[in-house]
């Protein structure tokens, strides 16, 4: 279980370096969009991306630096899974405070997808 200390840190994390959105993307070989919860964070500091793995799962994606003249510290980026998606945004909440009503929101939208039989991509 995580302490509430962890959950405040990580809210604080998550509103300062994070991203809560629903986001749209194109199908493959069909007119329409699929859309689905999207939470992610990201900073150069490897160690505030690392708890958010520990906890929640997802993964973690390395961004290099492409020039040859490094003058830019690489990306990382923790991608919450779908299946954690709503339990994260939950257990959080109560710490957040600019993104808690977009949280909200991505909580009602995750809960509106769970009513279908059908899984979404």
């Amino acid at each position: 279980m995580i302490s509430k200390e962890e959950l405040a840190w990580q809210a604080g994390i998550m509103e300062g370096e994070g991203t809560i959105t629903i986001a749209r993307s194109p199908r493959k070989n069909r007119p329409s969009y699929v859309f689905k919860a999207q939470i992610d964070v990201c900073n150069t500091d490897i160690r505030l991306i690392l708890p958010f793995k520990e906890s929640w799962g997802g993964y973690i994606h390395c961004h290099k630096d492409p020039r040859k003249e490094k003058k830019w510290k690489d990306v990382f980026t923790w991608h919450c899974s779908v299946n954690t998606a709503t339990i994260f945004l939950r257990s959080l909440l109560p710490y957040m405070k600019a993104k808690h009503e977009v949280s909200k929101v991505v909580l009602e939208f995750l809960d509106y997808r769970s009513l279908f039989k059908h899984r979404f991509l």
